[in-house]
């Protein structure tokens, strides 16, 4: 099947350090359309500027992860807005 002839409208878009960015509100106008979106990220990027119908799937790096200072803290605050 393509495009919108798919029995399940969903796209995941993942590789989040490769997606955020200055584009990244830009794709998530997919969600505003006829496709659900969910973008899967490192958390590395700031994702509040995603719109609000955007599910976001974030990894938040542990102390013991040997990578926890790429993790940008300000999404935690964006992901407790979008539970709200």
């Amino acid at each position: 099947m393509r495009g919108s002839q798919a029995a399940v409208p969903l796209v995941e878009l993942t590789a989040g350090t490769s997606v955020a960015g200055r584009n990244l509100s830009a794709r998530g106008e997919v969600g505003c359309c006829e496709y659900a979106v969910m973008i899967e990220t490192s958390g590395e990027r700031f994702i509040g500027e995603l719109p609000p119908e955007v599910i976001k799937i974030v990894d938040v790096k542990c102390p013991d992860s040997g990578e926890p200072d790429t993790f940008e803290m300000r999404n935690l605050e964006a992901l407790s807005e979008t539970m709200k």
